[in-house]
């Protein structure tokens, strides 16, 4: 039988025990939802057909991604006050989407504490104009590029996407709130795709630890960053978490 949704490649950002499901959005996508019995938030009642048909192709690949892990089947996902997904007893997970690509991980909370996956298109000079301030420091996108290899536009959708992830990580655990110049990418590996981001003083005690550890991916026009947050982080030097992932 076909899948209600297409399936995609999943983003390579995490260990093999984390559990990844990955979809092409289609055009009728409010179709494959009722055909997949995935049901719309009564919040989204309203919105376009776009956020709508992101939203249930998310919550597909959030209820394959569980099923796959837990070995049994998924009940739809609610969504607490602060609209982040309510995931079921012992399990973490994250969902991201772009207008035609959606995905999920999954994780046992004995693993990991928190999960972080985004995927961004990259960034048009005229969005990264009204938005890179707010992001990062010009040196820290210059320091991205130069180490990736990469265009400005490609090195601020990075900084942008992986201080997303690790906000995704970090918020549901602790629900404390921090912002992008509250964290800053001090270290990236070209050849494993790995990055690590440090949070700053007085976030950095809060989190239990300032340096997180991450990967990502530029794929058909767009970043793909993900960050774990092991159930037990270890204090030490910087790095050390980086090299460990």
């Amino acid at each position: 039988m076909t899948e209600p949704f297409p399936r995609a490649r999943d983003p390579d950002l995490f260990p093999p025990s984390v559990s990844r499901y990955s979809v092409t959005i289609p055009a009728d996508a409010a179709s494959a939802g009722r055909r997949a019995g995935i049901e719309l938030s009564a919040a989204l009642e309203r919105a376009t057909a776009k956020r709508r048909g992101e939203f249930l192709a998310g919550r597909f690949c959030a209820r394959a991604a569980i099923e796959a892990l837990a070995c049994a089947p998924a009940e739809p996902l609610e969504r607490d006050p602060d609209g982040c997904p309510v995931w079921p007893p012992g399990l973490v997970g994250s969902i991201s989407h772009t207008s035609g690509f959606a995905t999920a991980a999954v994780a046992s909370s004995r693993e990991a504490r928190g999960l972080g996956v985004d995927v961004e298109p990259v960034m048009s000079s005229e969005a990264a104009a009204e938005v890179a301030g707010l992001v990062a420091r010009d040196d820290e996108t210059r320091r991205v590029a130069q180490a990736a290899g990469m265009d400005a536009m490609e090195a601020l959708t990075l900084v942008f996407s992986a201080k997303e992830s690790l906000f995704k990580a970090l918020y549901p655990p602790t629900r404390r709130h921090f912002d992008y110049l509250d964290c800053e990418i001090v270290r990236l590996d070209l050849l494993a795709r790995r990055f690590a981001v440090r949070l700053k003083a007085p976030f950095d005690a809060e989190f239990g630890g300032s340096n997180f550890a991450g990967r990502y991916e530029l794929i058909g026009g767009e970043i793909r960053t993900g960050v774990l947050v092991p159930a037990s982080r270890p204090r030490a030097r910087e790095g050390l978490i980086l090299d460990a992932l």
